[in-house]
């Protein structure tokens, strides 16, 4: 988890060097998504087990 944090906020460092605002926002909310979802299928695949 720790590694996650460390590369999510190096990731960001990289997007306000190379994109604006609202590029950097677009990708940060599709970041979130995506954890939303992989966090979702993994619940839905205990349940299922």
């Amino acid at each position: 988890m720790a590694t996650q944090v460390k590369s999510s906020q190096y990731n960001i460092e990289q997007l306000q060097k190379a994109y604006n605002a609202d590029q950097q926002v677009k990708y940060m909310h599709l970041e979130a998504e995506i954890e939303l979802l992989l966090h979702q299928i993994r619940a839905n695949k205990k349940e299922q087990n």
